[in-house]
């Protein structure tokens, strides 16, 4: 979660220091908006998907509250004050089918760490809009041609970020696993897996 800070503020200080938003997907920031929001609504009220040690304790909420500050504050940039860098005919891929379909994958596969439907539904939407929240950024950079620095070190970030992330959810996802009495043919188990890694390496 802190590389994840780490990499809007960087974005923040690209915004900072070339008063523009060139080169940043503000798709991608609204996925990333709507991830955090449906994350939080689990991690700040249940605490099945929180490590059990004291970093549960808030630390990861914090992390994460600030982290959608930031983002909040980027989409400010790139819709108000700085919109007319904004590279809008470039920035166009459709993002609300996106989450609908993230929300209705959630609804039909999600674990049960909460014990209660709501809470991990939205912990599942926030893994799955996750996983395909960078294909507007890689969409619109392909089409750009190029990436700004500040961007770059953003997307190097975010992929360390995603890394701790598949690695501390496949000894998760295991337990889940193992408990489900299923082994590997859990649903829930298997998609935590494939989705941090789709996340990963997309």
């Amino acid at each position: 979660v802190f590389a994840q800070c780490l990499s809007y503020a960087l974005i923040g200080m690209q915004i900072s220091s070339s008063r523009s938003v060139a080169g940043i997907s503000g798709r991608t920031m609204v996925l990333q908006a709507t991830m955090l929001c449906l994350r939080l609504t689990s991690t700040l009220f249940m605490d099945g998907y929180l490590p059990l040690d004291k970093t549960g304790d808030m630390v990861y909420q914090v992390a994460d509250i600030c982290t959608l500050l930031m983002v909040l504050k980027i989409l400010h940039c790139i819709f108000k004050t700085r919109r007319s860098t904004h590279n809008a005919a470039e920035d166009t891929m459709d993002v609300k089918n996106m989450v609908i379909g993230c929300v209705l994958l959630a609804v039909a596969v999600h674990p049960s760490l909460n014990d209660w439907a709501s809470f991990d539904i939205a912990w599942a939407a926030s893994l799955y809009i996750d996983t395909v929240s960078l294909l507007p950024q890689l969409w619109m950079s392909s089409k750009l041609g190029s990436v700004p620095a500040f961007t770059a070190h953003y997307l190097a970030a975010t992929f360390v970020s995603r890394i701790f992330s598949a690695l501390f959810w496949y000894y998760g996802a295991e337990n889940i696993a193992r408990f489900s009495g299923q082994g590997w043919a859990c649903p829930s188990a298997a998609m935590i897996v494939l989705a941090h890694l789709a996340a990963t390496f997309v």
